[in-house]
């Protein structure tokens, strides 16, 4: 009977194991320089061997999303990155580390962007559990103090002026991490998490405040909700004899719309189905030539014909390389004897983009397109 007893225990305490651990892992995401799959699996692999618990690379967006416990810095994780040799918005990795990347793996650095100069030059000015938290009014300080107390908090004072909440609570109950982590969840960015856009875009109004000025910089929409009030009334005071109402006059807040264009399109434009290749998606293959840049693809199939000699037979839909009318700058490339070996010609860093046609296209470019079309346009420097 005893046995029985002891074996259900041990049944409940291995099923409640897994469940009792991921209630300790925290998810934050940080900006990262890559370029290719490559540096994908080597900031992964750093991230990994550095104690995450998980780690996800997105080429399109530059982001490094890690799933980390309590007893891991996610500060030593991005250091191990950088040391991989791979800027982030924490780190910069050093030249030496920098330059012993691959070719295609030398992003571009200029345009890194951190936050990490901003924060030190205001770190003498902060106390022990001073953190920098973004916020614009009071609205945003009531939300940020009563996140932190439901946190388990004691006490938390926001500071509109430095951008900082002061935090005084029990080690034994709770944490920084964990408060911080709470007050990115109500919608205020902070200097370890992040909130979400939608939670962002919830925010009232008054309390969007810029998303892109870095941590310890001043606040310009900083305000005081009763000016605002103050302003607004003034605004509406039809007490004023002078004062003539237009019924008519109407105020257009400003809108800002961003596309983002995707990696691979379908241009609406042509009667045929052409797709167009963006350089995002060339980034995904390794493509050091032309016959390597359809690893992405399903419709085109690229082996080896010949092992000992190299060369290379393209097939589309199914069908040889005869059949497909090969073009760059929509003039014929490709062609008789050069087309068992054509596609080792063309460097993948010279690509800018590719036309992909599927079925039968236009004869303008070459009698060849019985199952499409494939056109390579090349970058242009202006």
């Amino acid at each position: 009977m005893k046995s029985y007893i002891t074996k259900i225990f041990l049944g409940l305490f291995l099923l409640f194991t897994p469940f009792i651990f991921a209630q300790n892992l925290h998810k934050s995401q940080f900006q990262v320089k890559g370029n290719c799959e490559m540096c994908k699996e080597r900031i992964e692999s750093a991230a990994l061997k550095a104690g995450a618990n998980a780690a996800r690379y997105s080429i399109d967006s530059q982001t490094l999303t890690l799933e980390t416990s309590d007893s891991v810095s996610s500060d030593d994780i991005l250091k191990k990155v950088a040391d991989a040799g791979h800027d982030n918005e924490k780190f910069k990795a050093t030249d030496e580390n920098y330059q012993k990347l691959p070719g295609c793996c030398l992003y571009n650095r200029e345009e890194q962007t951190t936050v990490t100069p901003a924060t030190e030059n205001h770190d003498s000015a902060k106390n022990e559990n001073e953190f920098f938290v973004k916020g614009n009014c009071e609205s945003c300080k009531a939300r940020i103090e009563k996140a932190a107390k439901s946190a388990g908090a004691k006490s938390a004072d926001w500071n509109a002026e430095k951008q900082t909440v002061t935090l005084d609570f029990d080690s034994s109950k709770t944490s920084a991490d964990q408060i911080l982590k709470k007050i990115a969840e109500v919608g205020h960015d902070n200097e370890k998490y992040k909130t979400t856009d939608d939670v962002y875009k919830k925010l009232p109004g008054c309390c969007l405040y810029d998303r892109e000025t870095e941590f310890g910089e001043k606040n310009v929409n900083v305000h005081s909700d009763q000016a605002v009030k103050e302003q607004n009334s003034e605004k509406h005071d039809h007490s004023d004899p002078n004062h003539q109402h237009d019924g008519k006059a109407k105020n257009i807040e400003e809108v800002k719309l961003s596309v983002s264009k995707a990696a691979t399109t379908i241009n609406k434009k042509e009667a045929g189905l052409v797709f167009n290749i963006d350089s995002k998606e060339l980034l995904k293959a390794a493509c050091c030539n032309l016959s390597e840049s359809f690893e992405t693809n399903a419709t085109v199939d690229v082996s080896f014909s010949n092992a000992v000699t190299g060369t290379k037979q393209l097939k589309m839909l199914g069908l040889d390389q005869k059949y497909t009318s090969l073009t760059k700058e929509l003039l014929p490339e490709i062609r008789g004897l050069a087309s068992a070996y054509g596609l080792n010609f063309i460097p993948g860093r010279w690509i800018e983009s590719i036309q992909l046609t599927k079925g039968g296209s236009t004869v303008t470019s070459g009698y060849e397109s019985i199952t499409g079309q494939i056109n390579t346009e090349l970058i242009k420097h202006s």
